[in-house]
């Protein structure tokens, strides 16, 4: 069977739609990371192509980038000889850099961080960058409809698939967890996704008849993206359905008519839709396996504690080890704990480490992503679930004093003491401090009750 042969311009969102089944397709001439803005807009300015040589940029970079210089792109794609032209305007997210006086508009290149230095040199400037959202909605509407007016010049609307994504809001984490972009990502992307949906309507309209690959809901992306994460780096499914609508207008849109064709479409979208709605499920559930396994390792914790304290044995146990001055990872249950047990003793929680804005308890508080931590004499790790990924980050840095388990430790160090010096003592505030654990671990295993009576 004859390869369809193909004409493409956007992301790389429908070039790995399209490869996950290759063998059907011959992609002619493609263009990526040009935004509709800058495709065609500006002065022509000519890059010597040496000036990127032996520099590490692959030479589709640099073919990419120098048809955006020099305006071109469109008279690219028109050299083609292709049967399908596949489109999308994701490229509008992409900064917009501008060298005023070198005349010089293009949108943000792959592998910037080694192409812009380089251009730097180049023209001994530095360039004026702007984000999409921060351009005249206008002019992009109108460089828009440029664009568009100009594909109708050369390939029939009929012969257009247009592919409508949207950034996604949340991920699945390498540990299949769900997770949620950061709260300036979403609010960069929700500015973003605006943009798109004007736009993919203007396009809609303008190249009347042509075919039109629907978003999907519950659309959400994939820490482990072979491309890294990123609201458009989706997982697999994703691929796999922009392709097989591809099938689906290329293979009928002759011999059926076009209403049959939008109905397979729909049915298709809806597939799919429910596949993601069911991955997120699934990551979502993982949550709730990771938080049931969380509140169960902490409630055995307090538990264990809870069998042996009585008043400030606690602080026996750090002082009898020589520990004055106690670092604390994570603000979790059990750092709340040990504040409470240690107020009023000789033993010192000298910082907790958190990414939080308010401190534990007037206790000073430490970014996570620190690169040195203050001196102390031992460093609990109370995030306990997840200590191992912790451990290992931290013992990538420059630490004098032990880093351990806070839950492991705790409990071998007061076995360890009550062992040696048995558990008779007469402390002050015995019945408080044991009334408190009891409550906080009734809490904790009414909250691990709530939890799986929900996974039931």
């Amino acid at each position: 069977m004859d390869k369809i042969r193909l004409g493409m311009l956007g992301s790389c969102v429908t070039r790995d739609s399209i490869e996950t089944q290759i063998q059907k397709y011959d992609v002619q001439n493609y263009v990526t990371f040009i935004s509709p803005y800058t495709i065609m807009a500006g002065d022509s300015v000519k890059l010597p192509e040496d000036i990127f040589l032996n520099q590490g940029i692959s030479n589709f970079t640099i073919k990419c980038l120098s048809l955006d210089a020099e305006k071109n792109a469109i008279d690219y794609l028109k050299a083609a000889n292709f049967d399908w032209f596949i489109f999308d305007i994701i490229p509008l997210q992409g900064k917009i850099y501008e060298y005023p006086d070198k005349k010089l508009v293009i949108t943000q290149p792959h592998q910037a961080g080694k192409c812009i230095p380089i251009l730097n040199k180049y023209f001994n400037a530095e360039p004026l960058i702007t984000e999409c959202w921060d351009l005249l909605q206008e002019l992009i509407i109108d460089r828009v409809k440029a664009l568009c007016e100009e594909l109708k010049k050369f390939i029939e609307p009929s012969n257009i698939i247009l592919n409508e994504t949207y950034g996604a809001m949340d991920f699945i984490g390498k540990n299949n967890l769900f997770l949620k972009f950061s709260s300036t990502i979403q609010e960069q992307f929700c500015k973003i996704n605006e943009l798109y949906k004007v736009c993919y309507s203007l396009c809609e309209n303008i190249l009347s008849g042509c075919h039109i690959i629907k978003p999907l809901g519950y659309i959400i992306a994939n820490e482990n993206h072979k491309w890294g994460l990123h609201p458009l780096h989706y997982c697999d499914a994703y691929y796999q359905y922009v392709e097989e609508a591809v099938s689906i207008i290329i293979n009928h849109s002759n011999k059926i008519n076009r209403a049959w064709e939008n109905d397979k479409l729909k049915d298709l979208n809806l597939l799919y839709t429910e596949k993601f709605y069911t991955i997120r499920e699934r990551a979502q559930a993982e949550n709730i396996k990771l938080e049931s396994n969380k509140w169960r390792s902490y409630s055995y914790t307090f538990k264990q504690i809870c069998l042996y304290v009585h008043d400030d044995i606690l602080s026996k146990v750090f002082t009898s080890k020589g520990i004055h001055r106690v670092a604390i990872y994570g603000d979790t249950e059990i750092s709340k704990v040990l504040v409470k047990m240690l107020s009023h003793t000789e033993t010192h929680i000298v910082y907790i480490v958190e990414n939080a804005n308010k401190p534990l308890q007037g206790i000073l508080t430490l970014n996570r992503g620190e690169t040195s931590y203050p001196d102390a004499d031992i460093m609990l790790i109370a995030d306990i679930y997840n200590f191992q990924p912790i451990y290992n980050k931290l013992s990538k840095l420059d630490f004098s004093f032990p880093l351990v388990n806070a839950g492991d430790w705790l409990i071998k160090s007061i076995n360890e003491y009550i062992k040696e010096n048995g558990n008779s003592d007469s402390f002050n505030n015995a019945n408080d401090i044991l009334l408190w654990f009891k409550h906080e671990f009734n809490r904790l295993n009414d909250r691990l009750n709530d939890i799986v009576d929900f996974e039931r």
